[in-house]
């Protein structure tokens, strides 16, 4: 198992035991992908981001919460790093 794999597998079996937890991750990698491009204020954000909270059952404030706790990990992904593999930094629950 290659380092990529081992990520990813740390990153699923981490969200396999908190369902809400892989939707906190969703709901903040969303967000700090508008923040990193100054948009949260943009029609787009305002039109998606409620209802992806909605559809995923999450508070902001949950998902606030997680990106202060992890934030280096929801910059990378929002950012669309690769390096490492899907969910590779993605800290523990």
């Amino acid at each position: 198992m290659n380092e990529s794999e081992r990520a990813n597998g740390v990153y699923l079996l981490a969200h396999n035991r908190d369902p809400n937890l892989a939707s906190v991750w969703g709901a903040a990698v969303l967000k700090m992908s508008f923040r990193l491009r100054d948009a949260e204020d943009s029609p787009a954000c305002k039109a998606i981001y409620p209802g992806v909270l909605r559809d995923l059952g999450v508070e902001d404030a949950d998902v606030e919460k997680y990106i202060v706790e992890h934030r280096e990990a929801v910059e990378k992904a929002a950012r669309g790093s690769t390096a490492g593999g899907a969910g590779a930094g993605e800290p523990e629950a």
